[in-house]
């Protein structure tokens, strides 16, 4: 999900397309026969896996990832019986303390792929009396981003430069170190540290549009550069955001 490799990215597309091109097929199955537990999306804690999204159901070698995504979707949903998720008492999925907001976007990206899916293929399932259909699937998605943004028990949004209230401390070197327009004399790391890292100041350069690792279980953030877990921003938290965002845009009307 992160940097464990090619394999552990969501790398199956949301729905294999009726096309002449047998490259997407062939990929999804070859995952499957030579990656025996690659495939189980433990990143998260929870028992299911994520690669039957990319199987649309027509081929019976691949029935089994749809049931596979339905389990999914019933673990991660709220106050299902089904849920194993971990939840914020202000609605944050939360899974750890360190880098907890690269596996809400990262959820969130799957839940607007799913909902595209289910609109795609005209179906719905449910989860116990719950019935999952394109929108609410897309709700919860919204629900967990829109936390990011600033609708949280903080008010305050994580992802810096947007909004009134964002981190000013991130820990970023770019970040956290003057420019040359700030600052023209030379200076060595041991200066760089005393005078910008071990300090409250907010950093000189904002960094726009990354997001930090996020508040904690008690939706608590401490604004600190030197508190990496919460403050670090990551390609890696920030990449499936762009698909949630561009997802949630293109659908804004329906």
């Amino acid at each position: 999900m992160n940097y464990n490799g090619l394999l552990h990215d969501f790398t199956a597309p949301p729905k294999i397309p009726p096309t002449s091109n047998t490259l997407y097929p062939q990929l999804l199955k070859t995952i499957v026969t030579h990656s025996v537990g690659i495939t189980s999306f433990q990143e998260l804690g929870y028992y299911y896996h994520t690669k039957c999204i990319g199987a649309d159901g027509s081929d019976k070698s691949t029935a089994r990832f749809n049931e596979e995504a339905k389990r999914y979707i019933c673990s991660v949903l709220p106050n299902l019986q089904s849920t194993t998720v971990q939840y914020t008492a202000g609605g944050l999925m939360f899974k750890m303390n360190a880098t907890n907001l690269q596996y809400v976007t990262a959820s969130s990206f799957l839940f607007t792929v799913y909902a595209k899916y289910l609109k795609t293929s005209k179906q719905t399932f449910s989860c116990g009396s719950t019935v999952i259909t394109p929108s609410l699937s897309r709700r919860h998605a919204k629900r967990q981003i829109n936390y990011i943004l600033g609708d949280n028990p903080k008010g305050m949004s994580y992802m810096v430069g947007y909004g009134e209230k964002y981190p000013q401390r991130i820990h970023h070197r770019g970040s956290s170190l003057p420019s040359l327009q700030q600052k023209s004399e030379p200076f060595g790391c041991g200066d760089a540290f005393q005078s910008y890292y071990y300090t409250s100041e907010q950093n000189p350069n904002i960094l726009i549009g990354a997001v930090v690792g996020g508040p904690n279980h008690e939706d608590e953030f401490y604004d600190d550069r030197d508190n990496y877990a919460q403050s670090e921003p990551a390609t890696y938290i920030n990449a499936p955001l762009v698909g949630s965002l561009a997802s949630l845009a293109s659908t804004s009307g329906s």
